[in-house]
Formats: structure tokens, sequence, C-alpha cells
């Protein structure tokens, strides 16, 4: 005799379980997984809304940790195997902690990826919002797309200044995607990002910036920088403001690839 058993997860996931007891007439048990996910409410968080990693932190403020109570935040800079574990920050300390195995189901494997944890792994969700599906995005935000839409723009910047000052190399309007900034070799100069208003975001105030994740201008960027390779910036964007992209110090060309 079949069971059906119907989940609604507050995480945007819905789960379908199938259990079967006593087949009869010489049945058999049910065959493959018993275990169907479906994601729902795929529409976009309010930027105000509550972070679901975030809340499943915050659930141990009132526990005790070792005898004393912090407030914790999510902590994401972990391997990728371990994306879907709960690793926490306490607030105003430098220690974080795997506060549990793995998150609950339908939370996001990060920030910048619509691919989401399931059974402690994370799952691909394409542009579609299906759950394992390959469907990606073009280079101008199509799902599915071909590139045909896109207006691409590319240009190098090879001009030498004196030392000791930011020179600015280009200014993309909100809604950029696929931005690329790539040193041709290996430089002493590092690259910068500000507003229209002069609020840097990446290298400004001549403070350089850790290669990593910096997330501004409505997107995340991923700043790469080793004493053996060019200068690299890429974001999938889009852009929701304008940003001007900045050289210190050059000596040598720097290659621009914006889309």
């Amino acid at each position: 005799m079949p069971a059906l058993t119907y989940v609604t997860s507050v995480s945007g996931l819905h789960v379908l379980i199938l259990c079967c007891f006593r087949p009869q007439h010489n049945g058999k048990f049910c065959q493959g997984s018993a275990r169907l996910n479906q994601l729902c409410n795929t529409k976009p968080c309010q930027p105000s809304g509550v972070d679901f990693r975030a809340q499943q932190c915050a659930e141990y403020n009132s526990k005790p940790f070792r005898g004393w109570y912090y407030k914790w935040k999510p902590y994401t800079k972990v391997e990728a195997e371990d994306i879907c574990k709960l690793y926490c920050i306490a607030e105003d300390f430098a220690f974080f902690f795997a506060m549990a195995s793995k998150v609950k189901d339908g939370t996001s494997c990060s920030d910048h990826r619509g691919d989401v944890c399931i059974e402690g792994a994370c799952e691909p969700v394409g542009c579609d919002q299906v759950l394992g599906s390959k469907a990606t995005l073009d280079a101008c935000g199509v799902c599915r797309g071909d590139n045909s839409t896109c207006k691409f723009f590319k240009g190098q910047y090879v001009l030498q200044h004196r030392a000791n000052e930011y020179y600015a190399m280009v200014t993309i309007p909100p809604g950029a995607r696929s931005i690329h900034v790539q040193e041709m070799e290996i430089s002493t100069s590092y690259l910068a990002v500000r507003t229209l208003k002069r609020k840097y975001y990446l290298t400004g105030d001549w403070t350089v910036d850790w290669p990593g994740k910096f997330q501004f201008g409505g997107t995340v960027f991923d700043y790469q920088r080793s004493f053996n390779r060019p200068e690299s910036l890429y974001a999938a964007g889009p852009t929701n403001e304008t940003l001007v992209f900045e050289v210190s110090c050059p000596s040598v060309p720097v290659c621009l690839d914006v889309r």
C-alpha cells in the first residue's frame, strides 16, 4: 500500500516523499529515490530580508558555547566541499565554528550563486529556477540565450603616468555584465574601483586590498592577484550603479574587457 507525504519548507523547497508498504499481488517496492525535491518561492528576495543562513546561525545566540554566549553570523570562506555545513563566526571575535554538519535544505550555497544545499550537498539550479537544470545565462543575462542580444565593449589601456597617483581607465554604466579586467603582464600597479562620488570599493586611498571576493555595485567581484600572475577582476553582474575602474602606479599596459 503506497503512502505519500508532502512537506513544504519555509526555505523555498518542496519535498515529496513516496513510501511503499507491503506491496500486494506480487508487487515490488518502489524503485529509485523516494524523495523528490522542487524549488518554490523563486522570486528574488527583498534586500531588507533576513538571510536564511544568518537565521540558522542566530539560533545559537541563546545557547552557551563553551560556557559563554555569543552573537553568531554566517562564515562562508570555507572549502567548496564544506559550503553546505553551517559555519558561524562569533561577532566581534576572530573565531568561527561548524555549528552543524549541514545547513537546512534550501539554503543558498553562496551569496552570488543560485545553487542550493540539499541533504548537505550543493545542488545546481539553472537560470530557469529548476533544480538540477543545466540552463545558463548568456553574457548579457538571457536565460538559454546565445549572446545575440548583447552589446560588447573591449579595449586596452596602454598609457603610462607618474607614480603615486590613480588614473581612470574606463567608466561602466549600470546594467553591465560579464566584466573582465586583466593585466597583460605582471606589474607594480594595482587595480582600483570607485563610484562617481569617489567612494572606493577596491584598493582606494593607497590601501591595497587582499585578493578575494568583494560585493559592491549590485554584484560580486572576484579579485585575483598573486606574485607570479597578472592581476584580474571579474564579475558576472549586472551592476546597479556607475563604476569607475582605475589603476595606481601603472607601469605596463592593462587589458580591459567589459561586456
